[in-house]
């Protein structure tokens, strides 16, 4: 939750509909004027006019180092960058840049120069914009990375070259930046998710009263790990050596055993690392020191707040701890040698800002919601629908034998009913298990049986009612055909032709023409099985023809979806090659895979989740194989890319 940003000299915290900037003297150095292109004042940004008919709402916010630039991102989707200009006699933000993005957004971060935003979305895919030196040249939104797994955070850096992403399959991954599809290495030293990394820069003086200049990596897991580790060193593949873990629950009392570590943020104050922690469900947060000579750490502060809901902000190069409390609503800071929190006189709230504060801190209720419960209900929701899944499909099977036995009996009688047509139902109707019956009525939505143990009931016929099969199928000819003959039988027209026996067996014969022509049924039959199992060259060109015209009207079809909504009609055959074909990259390119992808968020019902479970064990068996590697999941990168999105996809709702 980035709702509270920080540059020099100013701190921008976010309503439901507005963005509110106040100085912060306390922070501002004595040498600093307006000439250097710090502004006294920075007005407020509104966009209650704009988002009143959306009922949208601030998801975060950034702001750059110099303070001239803000981007914002709604929960429609939204992203826009603003401006500070200067007219007569007053200061106003322009718009340079509104656009929407695939995914809601969660974070915001500008380089240290300006010359780029990056985002990461719900999905857990990192996004780039590149900003001109006149910041009038935006490029449009490219996404430059994604994980196997849904990216938790990540920081990026020019002066580097580097962007550093974390993810929940307790992954450190360092990659180029802007480039990052180039992979410089892995940091693993975590056993959990991993919520947060920070880079941290430290002047360290040795014994000799040298200085040293050195870099640090500071993650933090869901469980409350802490690994620092150290950046000087070169990244080459998998690096599993750090300087030094700590575990902060065996500090703290046994009021956060079972709480997840929700936010960190991190600064360098002289040669210590002061380290800011909230954890879930908890109205506390922790400030730890790490000092870096003795890799040594201990408690600072533990400090009690109103709302369990706490944003937190380190101000640059000083070591002055911002809390916005949004439910409150409230902003408080701390520094070194308080011992509680003191109430910041720059925020005054008003009526207005205080109902827009407040609904914004509603908006934002479920993202307190822990890690571990979000991925137990995820898997919960699996395992149920696999069960109702194997439910039904054991219920239609049985039904389906019903059916044809019902159907059967029905069109073979004669004028008078069969004797085995009763057993036979009877007989089917008993080998439905009752409980699977309860169970799978219950997820058909059918009414459920009355348990009464009447014997007398186990004869008559179930609800199921028969039809009248249609006179195009083999069954429905069959039905029309005895239904003459049983008229002419009771007219009197035709008279029934006695059975002839076998002197040995006693079966009915059949005429010798009868069993000629079912000798060359037989010959035709094999013949075509022959036929169906040797494959030539040209029937085989002939079936991937096919194939590809198919799947051409599917890609139709989905321009169609995508183009003219009010001229496009629903089609099962075509939505299910557009399913089947998804990850073929010659029949479908990224462009209309961009599209596909809206269509399969919008699809609902049976075949979302099927999907969902087939794409889900599709990525599992590439990622037990071994990746790009290991020939033997049978599944090339960008099919497991393709995958991966819609996994991420499918399973965010």
């Amino acid at each position: 939750m980035n709702t509270l940003a920080v540059s020099t000299g100013h701190a921008a915290f976010a309503g439901k509909t507005s963005v509110y900037f106040r100085t912060l003297p306390h922070c501002q150095s004595s040498t600093t004027t307006e000439s250097d292109g710090e502004l006294p004042h920075l007005p407020d940004l509104k966009f209650s006019q704009e988002w009143t008919v959306k009922n949208a709402h601030i998801e975060c916010i950034a702001v750059s180092q110099d303070g001239k630039m803000i981007a914002v991102a709604d929960s429609v989707h939204g992203l826009q960058i603003c401006e500070v200009k200067a007219g007569s006699g007053s200061v106003v933000w322009n718009p340079i840049f509104n656009s929407n993005s695939y995914k809601r957004l969660i974070k915001l971060q500008f380089t240290s120069d300006g010359r780029y935003l990056t985002f990461l979305d719900k999905q857990g895919d990192i996004f780039a914009i590149r900003i001109g030196s006149d910041r009038q040249q935006i490029s449009k939104i490219r996404k430059i990375m994604g994980h196997t797994s849904f990216i938790s955070n990540y920081v990026a850096s020019e002066k580097l070259n580097q962007i550093i992403s974390c993810d929940r399959d307790e992954k450190i991954r360092i990659s180029n930046f802007p480039d990052a599809y180039v992979i410089q290495g892995f940091k693993l030293g975590h056993t959990e998710s991993v919520i947060s990394v920070a880079l941290l820069e430290a002047t360290i003086k040795d014994q000799t009263d040298s200085v040293q200049e050195n870099r640090y990596l500071l993650s933090v897991s869901v469980s409350g790990v802490l690994i620092l580790w150290d950046f000087l060193k070169p990244i080459t593949g998998t690096d599993t050596s750090f300087v030094t873990r700590w575990s902060v629950k065996e500090i703290l009392s046994d009021e956060y055993k079972e709480a997840e570590v929700q936010s960190m943020k991190a600064c360098v104050s002289g040669g210590e690392i002061l380290v800011a922690l909230t954890f879930t469900g908890c109205k506390k947060a922790c400030i730890f020191k790490i000092t870096i000579s003795s890799q040594d750490i201990q408690l600072m502060q533990e400090f009690e707040v109103e709302s369990d809901m706490i944003v937190l902000e380190w101000v640059n190069d000083s070591a002055i701890l911002l809390v916005y409390l949004p439910q409150v609503p409230s902003v408080k800071w701390w520094k070194p040698g308080n011992n509680a929190l003191t109430e910041n006189s720059l925020c005054d709230f008003t009526e207005e800002m205080v109902v827009d504060i407040k609904a914004l801190g509603e908006a934002h209720k479920p993202s307190l919601v822990p890690m571990k419960k979000r991925q137990t209900n995820f898997e919960d929701n699996l395992h149920v629908y696999s069960d109702q899944k194997k439910i039904v499909v054991q219920i239609k099977s049985l039904y389906k034998a019903y059916d044809i036995g019902t159907i059967h009996n029905k069109s073979m009688a004669m004028t008078t009913p069969s004797p085995s047509s009763t057993s036979r139902k009877t007989t089917i109707k008993r080998k439905l298990d009752d409980s699977v019956l309860k169970k799978a009525r219950a997820a058909l939505g059918l009414p459920l049986e009355s348990a009464d143990g009447d014997e007398d009931k186990q004869d008559e016929e179930p609800s199921l009612k028969w039809r009248k099969p249609r006179h195009n199928t083999t069954e429905g000819q069959l039905y029309v055909k005895n239904k003459e003959k049983r008229k002419k039988l009771e007219e009197g027209q035709v008279k029934p032709k006695p059975p002839t026996k076998s002197l040995k067996t006693g079966s009915t014969l059949t005429s010798a023409k009868d069993e000629k022509d079912s000798k060359k049924k037989r010959k035709k039959k094999k013949k075509k099985k022959k036929a169906t199992n040797t494959t030539t060259p040209e029937s085989q060109e002939k079936n991937v023809d096919s194939e590809k015209r198919h799947v051409m009207e599917a890609i139709s079809y989905l321009q169609l979806w995508a183009s003219n909504r009010d001229h496009w009609k629903f089609e099962k055959l075509k939505q299910t090659c557009l399913l089947k074909n998804c990850l073929n990259t010659e029949l479908i390119d990224d462009t209309r895979f961009e599209m596909l992808l809206e269509y399969i968020d919008s699809i609902k019902g049976a075949a979302r989740q099927a999907t969902l479970v087939e794409m889900q064990s599709m990525v599992t068996k590439y990622e037990v194989a071994g990746g790009a590697g290991n020939a033997s999941s049978g599944t090339t990168e960008v099919m497991y890319d393709r995958a991966r999105q819609i996994v991420q996809m499918l399973a965010d709702d």
